[in-house]
């Protein structure tokens, strides 16, 4: 299945981003707790042979056991909390919590797992007809969740230059009610985490995090969830291939700086699936 799948692409690299666990084996451990007969649980591991290390200022929502013999040494590095607060949402949609056990010696990732049977069943057949029209149900999904007018919709703006921000928001203004604003990706990614956006304008080159990295792991954390926020692209790079990148990160439009205002509100308004 594609979300645990997933799971294990976003713990394995959380791993090897680690200096200490650069050149770690990592082994996955399944073993079934109950059987159903509409679902599979599952446990699994997910265990470095490596040490590893976090931040102190950790998810509440994670369960952490160190050992106490765990200590820094210059060749670690913290686990990018960003990376794994998102895998915790992928365990979270399906009922789960994610654990961790770090000792001197190694680091394990827990986690439980319900599959449905029927989704196993049918899995292959629903995805040759996704992949061979997966455009059309994404359009048509998005005409029909996220029809709203403009004027109703919630707006994150993504942009670093204060300038710019003040440019967009008061030309936005009259039609629309509430903009919010992030000054990078990163912020971005933590206002996505905590509020409901209509649609999102993403500048591509901010400092801390990029519009690309960030509209990348909201697409990771949407997965879950089959859900597909509009993002429209805002660069300054009007480059042969940019336009290709941002669609390719999963953004749905793409627009340069410097852009006629009625430009892009007609773009938003494409992506809202309203003429309002």
């Amino acid at each position: 299945p594609v979300r645990i799948k997933q799971i294990f692409l976003n713990l394995i690299e959380s791993i090897l981003k680690n200096k200490s666990a650069s050149k770690a084996s990592v082994n996955i451990i399944v073993s079934k707790r109950e059987e159903t007969d509409k679902s599979i649980n599952l446990f699994v591991e997910v265990k470095s042979d490596k040490p590893l290390l976090l931040p102190l200022n950790l998810d509440q929502n994670l369960f952490v056991t160190n050992d106490s013999s765990l200590a820094q040494t210059s060749s670690q590095t913290y686990i990018d909390m960003l990376d794994l607060s998102i895998t915790q949402k992928l365990i979270e949609s399906n009922g789960g919590k994610l654990s961790i056990s770090l000792t001197s010696e190694n680091a394990s990732f827990f986690f439980p797992y319900s599959l449905e049977k029927n989704g196993l069943t049918h899995q292959k057949d629903e995805q040759q007809e996704e992949d061979k029209d997966s455009d059309t149900k994404t359009d048509l999904k998005r005409t029909q969740e996220q029809s709203i007018k403009l004027k109703d919709a919630n707006v994150l703006l993504v942009e670093d230059n204060l300038i710019n921000q003040k440019i967009v928001v008061l030309s936005l203004k009259k039609l629309v009610k509430n903009i919010d604003i992030a000054n990078n990706g990163k912020e971005a990614l933590d206002k996505f985490g905590t509020s409901k956006f209509d649609i999102i304008l993403m500048d591509i080159q901010m400092p801390i995090m990029n519009g690309i990295i960030s509209t990348k792991k909201i697409r990771e954390i949407e997965s879950s969830s089959n859900s597909r926020t509009p993002i429209i692209a805002i660069t300054a790079n009007a480059l042969l291939g940019d336009k290709e990148e941002c669609l390719a990160a999963g953004m749905d439009d793409y627009i340069s700086k410097p852009f006629q205002i009625e430009v892009l509100i007609q773009k938003m308004k494409n992506l809202l699936g309203t003429q309002y």
